[in-house]
């Protein structure tokens, strides 16, 4: 693989610039920064001594491209090559282009095996994107710069089409995950917008043709790789290329075909992926809450902070619980779950409630509780309504110890399928991935973090898929696709014929997508 070396006068710039290289594919590319040098007094210039060290540490054979901010940085460069071995010489190169946007196209062109020469073709041509926005000309190398109308042949080629539902389109993150995916194959892939159509393997080109939210692409592969490509890119979008804060339609009509065969059943897709197993339901409830007259709201107020206190260690030890299991993004949704219990306007109205009203404290909390609940819910943006859950989450926990009701467990001793009204996020985070095959409620929409939770779990899931039949019973065989958003309860021998195929079909692509 083609090795990054970022030269700079400054140590900060050069460290940020590898940083951000990193952060762009996963530090799955070899990137060595050489900045500034060891001079307390001093510590901006440039080491040919330390270029020298970084390109030696990023070599493997495949080659190195070598990036320089400005002045001694060029000749510190060209003093460094003359140091290596001879053998290096070739295959050590000397790029002009900037050192940021040209550092984030060569790593992404890297990640996808690129040769030297069209990685470094990839950073030169790393500017245009942000002349493309600005509507600034650049020159174009070749006398292209690879966007071209769309071909009149292109329905006749294999292909698919995507809805991009990522809040910021096909921005860095998502763009680099989708060429990454693409150069893996050696079809021909191209990317189409409207009339536009562009290299799918160029992060650059891909970036230019500005893929927002909400926008309908086409992607056409030709070569005897094609099907397996297509299939990996649509295993990425499925996972909303690698982004958990995708919003995805709310509408289950969005998610699944016009037309369902007779006895299917549909919601809204949450997490990607077939799921073929018997029913388990999970519908934990709460005692009715009762109000009582208490005449010491300082006594009151002494058990609401306890309890507060033990929902916090709760959630603290989830949190450390779901960095384990799905990383640090994902897990910080519990971390916002003790900024609610931390909320000073909450806490001061709970205890104003006691002082005025001399109420027991399970009938406080819960009105205010279900309040801020209730706020969420109004809020026009879908991704605000669903942190509705979060709060009724957190005010549950509470209620639980203040009632003396023990937490559910799920604790399964044999692989099923979850069914349930609603699943809060920390139902979600204790989920055994090898217990629970898929997921299905009656409520809940695809961007409430127990359904982020699900996607980061990798289990299938659909949500809001209103009241199920009065029949269905534990233990009763079902199986749903959770990119479709479609249930199948008691799939005849020949959908499940079908089913098993498509799901062995899909765990393929997704270990594709791993490697």
């Amino acid at each position: 693989m083609v090795g990054i070396v970022i030269v700079s006068h400054s140590k900060k710039l050069a460290d940020g610039v590898k940083e951000l290289a990193d952060q762009m594919v996963q530090g799955r590319v070899p990137v060595a920064a050489a900045g500034g040098i060891d001079d307390p007094d001093n510590e901006i210039g440039t080491d040919a001594m330390k270029v020298f060290a970084a390109i030696e540490s990023v070599y493997d054979g495949d080659g190195v491209l070598v990036l320089m901010d400005l002045g001694s940085a060029l000749m510190s460069a060209e003093l460094a090559v003359e140091m290596l071995p001879e053998a290096y010489h070739s295959q050590v190169m000397l790029c002009e282009a900037p050192i940021v946007e040209g550092a984030m196209a060569a790593v992404v062109q890297a990640d996808g095996n690129g040769t030297l020469g069209q990685v470094a073709n990839e950073a030169r041509g790393a500017l245009r994107v942000k002349a493309t926005q600005l509507g600034v000309e650049l020159p174009v190398r070749g006398g292209s710069d690879g966007v071209r109308q769309t071909p009149d042949n292109a329905g006749d080629l294999p292909q698919i089409t995507l809805t991009i539902h990522n809040k910021m389109g096909l921005h860095a993150r998502p763009a680099a995950q989708f060429v990454s995916t693409v150069n893996r194959f050696h079809a021909e892939v191209r990317l189409t917008k409207g009339d536009k159509s562009v290299n799918a393997k160029s992060i650059n080109q891909v970036a230019t043709l500005g893929v927002r939210q909400g926008n309908v692409v086409t992607i056409t592969a030709v070569g005897d790789d094609a099907a397996p490509a297509l299939a990996a890119i649509q295993a990425l979008a499925d996972d909303n290329f690698g982004e958990t804060d995708a919003v995805v339609a709310a509408a289950a009509d969005e998610q699944v075909a016009a037309e369902l065969e007779a006895g299917v059943w549909c919601g809204i897709a949450a997490s990607p992926g077939i799921a073929i197993g018997p029913v388990f339901q999970f519908r934990p409830q709460l005692p009715a809450i009762e109000l009582r007259h208490n005449q010491d709201p300082d006594d009151e107020w002494q058990r609401l902070q306890a309890a507060v206190s033990a929902a916090k260690d709760e959630i603290n030890s989830l949190y450390q619980h779901a960095r384990r299991a799905v990383g640090d993004d994902e897990a910080a949704i519990f971390q916002a779950h003790l900024l609610i219990l931390q909320d000073p306007d909450l806490l001061q109205n709970v205890r104003s409630i006691l002082d005025s009203e001399k109420i027991n404290v399970e009938a406080a909390w819960d009105r205010q509780i279900q309040t801020a609940v209730a706020a969420f819910a109004d809020l026009t943006d879908p991704y605000l309504q669903a942190r509705a859950a979060d709060a009724a989450d957190v005010g549950n926990r509470v209620l639980r110890h203040l009632l003396g009701v023990s937490l559910p467990t799920l604790n399964m001793t044999e692989p099923v399928i979850l069914v349930a009204a609603d699943l809060t996020p920390s139902d979600t985070a204790q989920l055994d991935r090898d217990k629970i095959l898929g997921i299905c409620t009656e409520l809940g929409g695809s961007t409430a973090h127990s359904a982020i939770l699900a996607r980061a779990l990798g289990i299938p899931a659909i949500v809001g898929a209103g009241a199920l039949p009065a029949g269905l019973a534990d233990g009763q065989m079902i199986a749903l696709d959770g990119s479709t958003g479609r249930i199948w309860p008691d799939p005849t021998e020949e959908q499940l014929a079908a089913l098993v195929q498509e799901k062995a079909a899909w765990d393929e692509t997704r270990q594709i997508q791993k490697q």
